[in-house]
């Protein structure tokens, strides 16, 4: 399996993050220091997001950095959200789409067998701490989106079949809020792949 490079870059001027790739600690660190750096000045925050997923403790920090931003954060979501990133657009106060979007489900449970495929000895007790603890970071999950979807028995069917919404079917379950217009996203994303060449990583 190839390795997911992430990509971290931000404009002050434009008050602009993208982020694309794995929710991991250090992509994660950076965000929140971006997210930091941005709120020392007045005005509404973009932050563009895509990925297949990451780790649920990363996500969960950059979100309650969303959540107590003084300024509104809001997200455009692009190409494939899977697991974390999916779940990091409930904390945006406004979520919007680009056209052709996903966005899927992903239980915790699914992630169960590292130590299994590293061949680690494990207990029965072992075992079951693994997967209380994932059972409850599935109720977490849950929980978050629920926020904006209130049915509970409806969230945990889309977590147990891993379910791919489109963006229309996430506008209708009022997951993602509307469509972003494509032109804005497509100049942006000009802008911002035009700082990654020229500085590597990041921005200013």
């Amino acid at each position: 399996m190839s390795k997911i490079r992430s990509r971290v870059a931000f404009s002050s001027k434009k008050r602009i993050i993208w982020f694309s790739g794995e929710i991991r600690a250090g992509t994660a660190n950076k965000v929140i220091s971006v997210l930091k750096k941005l709120n020392r000045t007045e005005g509404p925050i973009c932050f563009y997001l895509s990925g297949p997923g990451g780790d649920f403790d990363h996500c969960y920090r950059i979100g309650k950095e969303i959540d107590n931003s003084p300024n509104p954060v809001a997200g455009i979501a692009h190409g494939e959200l899977r697991s974390a990133c999916f779940v990091l657009t409930q904390f945006f106060r406004v979520c919007v789409g680009v056209r052709g979007s996903t966005f899927g489900f992903h239980r915790a449970a699914r992630e169960t067998t590292r130590a299994i495929a590293k061949n680690l000895f494990l207990t029965q007790d072992d075992l079951q701490k693994e997967i209380d603890r994932l059972k409850f970071v599935d109720a977490l999950i849950a929980t978050i989106f629920f926020r904006r979807f209130q049915d509970f028995d409806s969230i945990f069917e889309l977590l147990r079949i891993d379910k791919v919404l489109s963006l229309n079917e996430a506008i209708k379950l009022k997951l993602i809020d509307g469509r972003f217009d494509e032109y804005n996203f497509l100049a942006d994303r000009r802008f911002i792949l035009s700082r990654l060449r020229k500085k590597g990583k990041g921005g200013s």
